[in-house]
């Protein structure tokens, strides 16, 4: 099991590594691009939806609407993106949710999670077709990071309900894989839609341990992004932006 781990997480860094190479060995490829800074390029956004339980005690992983209806609780994200070049770019996101489960008459529990990560996001459409400015975005991740997690279960023996809580101390390890689809709905705004897997590094989010199998969670949700050109002055450079436009035409005249 140890093996495992270990080879799971060279595996991410080195997924992660691969594009930071890639510019570096290879900076003519990105020539024609604009020069940028830490502080240029960002999109900040915001996502609600529901977050989904795989394990032991889940009983609907191939039935959609039950498992949203029964095996399922909301969950709001935020997600802040700084661009590294046209194909990638990387994602720090906080998330809080949380799932349930009501495997049998003796038995439930009911899990909260909140959940920080870091991602490396893959713009394949732009990839694909070269257009920075496509109306419409499919974004491919990989992602590690951490999580807590407060989980209750309740039995239920001659009609008396005992319950037995378990949460961490320390974060437990994550590792993440999802999609993401995007649609412009302005020159600054997108809509997205988000579906991720992720894989907790432990056996106890529905308190039950058992196999050693580690539990998942699915994460499905839609929301806005904002496209920032400057971090550190978000709204005054695209104002300047319109002012220098609307400056130009004037001069035509």
């Amino acid at each position: 099991m140890l093996l495992g781990k270990k080879f799971r997480i060279y595996i991410f860094s080195l997924l992660f590594c691969i594009p930071l190479v890639a510019s570096a060995a290879n900076p003519s490829r990105w020539s024609g691009e604009q020069k940028q800074t830490f502080w240029l390029n960002w999109k900040a956004g915001v996502g609600l939806g529901y977050s989904s339980y795989f394990g032991d005690l889940s009983r609907y992983d191939n039935n959609f609407i039950k498992k949203i209806q029964l095996e399922s609780d909301l969950l709001g994200s935020f997600r802040l993106s700084k661009r590294i070049n046209k194909s990638f770019s990387a994602s720090g996101e906080l998330m809080y949710g949380g799932f349930e489960s009501d495997n049998n008459d003796q038995k439930a529990f009911k899990t909260r999670i909140f959940e920080y990560n870091l991602q490396l996001r893959w713009h394949l459409i732009k990839t694909i077709t070269g257009n920075d400015n496509s109306p419409i975005g499919l974004d491919l991740y990989v992602g590690a990071g951490q999580f807590f997690f407060n989980s209750t279960q309740y039995s239920f023996m001659e009609g008396n309900e005992m319950k037995n809580i378990k949460s961490t101390d320390i974060p437990e390890f994550v590792f993440i894989t999802g999609g993401s689809l995007s649609f412009k709905i302005s020159r600054t705004i997108d809509l997205i839609a988000d579906f991720a897997i992720r894989q907790a590094q432990n056996d106890k989010l529905d308190n039950l341990v058992k196999n050693d199998d580690y539990d998942y969670y699915s994460t499905v949700s839609i929301g806005l992004s904002y496209s920032i050109q400057n971090l550190l002055n978000p709204f005054e450079n695209r104002r300047k932006g319109s002012a220098a436009g609307g400056l130009k035409l004037t001069q035509r005249r």
